[in-house]
């Protein structure tokens, strides 16, 4: 999106910092999907990985994230439901992350449509909102 007055040069570098950070996500994405085929949800240390829950005792909203994603890759779906449910959007994300790249290329979508689209504001509000809550009621239950 350009605005009037703006010179090529600015356009040129916020299409450069989109693409970037578009690639990036592509990259931090596939890894974590990656991991999460190759490595079994038994296979992860039973220490946890998670400090506010090695802090406090207490599990954080993001706790068994790691679990789950393994649990889907592997077609465990009621393991992963267990381990945190909010791990299906997120694995949906990442798979959004890693194929957006392409979708651009071929013309399919925009650089960040999924993330700046006006009529998807209030889905991602409530996502964070219910994410949270979530959260609160694991470390206080």
């Amino acid at each position: 999106m350009h605005f009037p007055g703006e010179s090529p040069t600015k356009r040129k570098q916020k299409a450069s910092f989109s693409y970037g950070t578009m690639s990036i996500g592509a990259v931090v994405a596939g890894g974590c999907l990656l991991l999460s085929v190759i490595v079994a949800p038994s296979a992860l240390p039973r220490w946890g990985v998670c400090w506010f829950h090695r802090l406090t005792g207490r599990p954080c909203p993001a706790c068994g994230m790691s679990r789950a994603f393994c649990a889907i890759s592997h077609g465990m779906w009621l393991d992963a439901w267990a381990f945190n449910p909010f791990a299906y959007i997120f694995y949906l994300l990442f798979l959004y992350w890693l194929s957006e790249p392409f979708l651009v290329a071929w013309g399919i979508c925009r650089p960040h449509a999924l993330m700046r689209t006006a009529a998807m504001r209030p889905v991602w509000i409530a996502l964070i909102v219910a994410f949270f809550c979530h959260g609160l009621l694991r470390m206080f239950l």
